[in-house]
C-alpha cells in the first residue's frame, strides 16, 4: 500500500510514513534487536504460541522438563485442578502468530535456535507491531476524514503517536498488548460507522470480529460494544430511527453476533481443557475493590496518573463536549464508555497499574481520538490568536511527552514509586540528584492485593522506642544551641545552622540492635522544625557502622523526602539495615547534620524505634 501515491489529504499520509521513519530509526538507535521485548506480560501473551506450535504441550509439562531454561519464559498460574493456565487470554497471540510463523521459519534458515524465544522471533514480532499500528493509523485516518479537514487528521495522528504513551508502547515496549488494541480498535470503529451508512455482509464480519477479538485481549474491552449499540443515538427519535435500522438488517446483526463469539471459541477451549471450567478467572490474587476506587490519583497523581504524565489527552476529554453535527451522534457511546472504563480501571487493586503514563489508557485512545479531533477543529476555526495557543500548547505537550518518555526509558521517570517531590527533581532533567532515589516511595504490592493502605505512613503502625536523644537531660542544655522557644516535647529542642551543623549522635552497640528479636523494622527517626520550606540536601538525617579500624557503612536520608510544612513539627525515619553490621561490637550512630544551608532547624526526640502494625 503506497501512502503517497494521490496527493489527496496528502499531510495525513505524511504523518503516518513520519511515524514509521520514527520507529524504525528507534529500533536501529536502540538496538532493540539486543532487548528481549518477551518479558513481563508480553510472556503470556505470548506463552500461547510456542506451547503449542513448538513444544505441542498447551498443558506445559515440559516446563519441568528443563526449568532452568524455561523459568523466565513460562509463567503459567495454577488452576483449581491442578492444571497449569496461561493468566492472560490468547487475543495478542493471535495477532502475534503470522510474524511468529515467520521468525520461526527465518530461525531454521539462519540455523538459529527454533525455540520460540530466539533473535529472529523477537525481531518479527515487533516489526509486526509496526505494521498493526499503521495499519490502525490508516484506519483511524479514514474514520476521521469523513468529518475533519486532512490537517486537523494529521494533528491528531502526530499528537496520538508522539504526545501520549503510545511511543513508548508502540517502540521500547512493543510487544504489549496496547499497540495492538489501538490497531483492532481502530478498524472496530471505523467497520462501526461504515455498518450504519451501508451494513453489508463483509463489513457486518469485520465488526463482530474485531469486536470479539478486543474482548479477547483484554476482557474489560466489552465495553467496546456499547459504541455500535449506541452510535447515532442523540434522543428518542433517533433512538427508534436505531431499532428501524437493526430491524431492517437482522441477518446483518446475525452475522455480527457470530463474528463476535468466533475468536473466543478457541479460549473457551483451552479453559475447559485446561481448568474444567467455560469460564475462568486466571488473575489469582488479583481483584477489584469497586468501593474504593482512586480515581483522582489515577487521573492526576504523582505516582502515575495518566493526564499527569499524557496532558496532551486533556484536548481529548475536553472534546467530548465540543462534538458537533454528524460527530454528535459517537457523544453518546464514547462518554458512556469513558466514565465506565475510568471506573473500572481504578477499582483495580494495582490502580497505577505500573508502566508509562498508566498505559492502560491506551485502549481508549482510538476512541479519544475522536474527540481530540473535535477539540482541535474547533479551537483552530477561531482567530488566530487562539489557533496560535492551541498550536504552541500542543507542541510543548509533544515535546514533554518525547522527553519524558526518554526519561523513563533510562530510569529517571518510575512506573509506581513517583511522588511530588521526585517528578519535580526529575522534570526537564537530563540527570537526577541523589535525592530523586529518595523520594521515591515503593507501594506495598501485598498490602495493594488486599485492597490495604499501599504506603507504610498510611497503616496502623506501632512505634517501640528503644533509646532516644531527647535533648532534655544533656549537661549542655544551657548552650545557646538548646532551645526553648519550640518543642516536640518537653521543653528544649535543638537548632541546628551553619555554626553548628552537627547534632550529638545517639548512639549504640551494634549487640543492642542484633539481639532484641522483636519483629519488625529497625528504624532511626527524628522530629523537626523549619521556619521556611525545606529545600534539597539541606539537612540529613544519617547513620554510620563504625569499628575499630573507623568508619565502615554510611547512610543518610534528606529532609526533603519526607512532607513537611513550615512552622509545624514532621517526623522522619531511616531504616538501619542490620545485615550491613559486621560485628556485634561495634558502634552505631544516630545523628543529624546540615551539609549545605544557611538556615535555621530545629530537631527533638532523636530515637532508635523499631516500627511494626498493630
Amino acid at each position: 500500500m503506497n501512502l503517497l501515491s494521490s496527493k489527496k489529504n496528502l499531510l495525513s499520509k505524511v504523518c503516518i510514513l513520519l511515524i514509521v521513519m520514527y520507529w524504525v530509526s528507534s529500533f536501529v538507535a536502540n538496538k532493540r534487536w539486543d532487548k528481549n521485548p518477551i518479558v513481563w506480560d508480553v510472556v503470556s501473551y505470548y506463552d500461547y504460541l510456542p506451547a503449542v506450535f513448538i513444544y505441542k504441550d498447551i498443558t506445559m509439562h515440559f516446563i519441568e522438563k528443563n526449568p532452568n531454561f524455561f523459568v523466565l519464559k513460562f509463567w503459567p498460574e495454577t488452576a483449581h485442578n491442578g492444571g497449569k493456565v496461561i493468566k492472560t487470554a490468547m487475543g495478542v497471540s493471535f495477532l502475534y502468530a503470522p510474524f511468529f510463523f515467520l521468525g520461526h521459519l527465518y530461525a531454521g534458515i539462519a540455523n538459529e535456535p527454533q525455540d520460540g524465544f530466539s533473535v529472529p522471533y523477537q525481531v518479527f514480532l515487533q516489526f509486526g507491531t509496526l505494521i498493526y499500528l499503521i495499519i490502525g493509523f490508516i484506519f483511524l485516518r479514514k474514520l476521521l476524514l469523513n468529518y475533519f479537514s486532512d490537517k486537523i487528521v494529521s494533528l491528531v495522528i502526530f499528537s496520538l503517536f508522539f504526545g501520549t504513551n503510545l511511543l513508548y508502547y508502540a517502540t521500547a515496549e512493543a510487544l504489549m498488548a496496547h499497540a495492538y488494541v489501538f490497531f483492532v480498535s481502530c478498524l472496530f470503529l471505523w467497520s462501526t460507522v461504515k455498518w450504519h451508512s451501508n451494513p453489508t455482509k463483509k463489513i457486518s464480519a469485520l465488526l463482530g470480529f474485531t469486536g470479539g477479538l478486543l474482548v479477547i485481549i483484554r476482557p474489560n474491552l466489552i465495553l467496546f460494544i456499547l459504541f455500535p449499540v449506541l452510535y447515532g443515538i442523540t434522543d428518542l427519535h433517533s433512538a427508534k430511527e436505531k431499532l428501524h435500522l437493526l430491524k431492517n438488517n437482522l441477518g446483518k446483526a446475525f452475522i455480527i453476533l457470530l463474528c463476535f463469539i468466533l475468536p473466543g471459541i478457541p479460549q473457551l477451549i483451552y479453559w475447559k481443557y485446561i481448568t474444567g471450567e467455560w469460564l475462568y478467572f486466571s488473575y489469582t490474587g488479583d481483584r477489584f475493590f469497586c468501593n474504593n476506587p482512586h480515581i483522582m490519583a489515577g487521573l492526576f497523581g504523582y505516582r502515575n496518573g495518566w493526564l499527569l504524565y499524557t496532558p496532551i489527552m486533556l484536548f481529548g476529554i475536553i472534546g467530548i463536549f465540543l462534538m458537533k453535527e454528524k460527530i454528535k451522534q459517537m457523544r453518546l457511546p464514547i462518554l458512556i464508555i469513558l466514565v465506565i472504563f475510568i471506573y473500572v480501571l481504578h477499582c483495580w487493586w494495582a490502580w497505577w497499574h505500573g508502566g508509562f503514563g498508566l498505559r492502560a489508557y491506551i485502549d481508549i485512545y482510538s476512541l479519544l481520538a475522536i474527540t481530540m479531533a473535535s477539540c482541535y477543529n474547533f479551537f483552530l476555526s477561531k482567530k488566530n490568536l487562539v489557533r496560535g495557543v492551541i498550536l504552541t500548547v500542543a507542541t510543548l505537550l509533544i515535546s514533554l511527552n518525547v522527553f519524558q518518555e526518554w526519561q523513563y526509558e533510562n530510569g529517571y521517570i518510575t512506573c509506581a514509586s513517583m511522588t511530588k517531590k521526585s517528578y519535580w527533581l526529575s522534570f526537564l532533567k537530563t540527570d537526577v540528584p541523589g535525592t530523586f532515589w529518595q523520594c521515591l516511595k515503593e507501594p506495598d504490592i501485598e498490602s495493594a492485593h488486599m485492597g490495604l493502605p499501599e504506603y507504610e505512613n498510611e497503616k496502623m503502625l506501632l512505634h517501640t522506642t528503644i533509646k532516644e536523644l531527647n535533648f532534655e537531660n544533656s549537661v549542655e542544655k544551657e548552650n545557646a544551641f538548646y532551645s526553648t522557644s519550640v518543642a516536640a516535647s518537653g521543653k528544649y529542642s535543638l537548632l541546628l545552622n551553619q555554626q553548628h551543623s552537627f547534632s550529638p549522635a545517639l548512639s549504640l552497640r551494634a549487640e543492642e540492635i542484633l539481639k532484641d528479636t522483636t519483629t519488625g523494622k529497625r528504624m532511626a527517626s527524628v522530629k523537626f522544625f523549619s521556619k521556611s520550606e525545606v529545600g534539597v540536601k539541606e539537612n540529613l538525617l544519617a547513620l554510620t557502622f563504625t569499628c575499630d579500624t573507623g568508619v565502615y557503612f554510611y547512610k543518610d536520608l534528606d529532609f526533603y523526602c519526607v512532607e513537611s510544612t513550615p512552622g509545624k513539627w514532621s517526623n522522619i525515619s531511616l531504616e538501619i539495615p542490620t545485615s550491613a553490621i559486621r560485628s556485634k561490637s561495634d558502634t552505631v550512630k544516630i545523628f543529624v547534620w546540615l551539609p549545605n544551608t544557611d538556615k535555621e532547624i530545629f530537631i527533638d526526640d532523636l530515637k532508635y524505634e523499631i516500627l511494626r502494625e498493630k
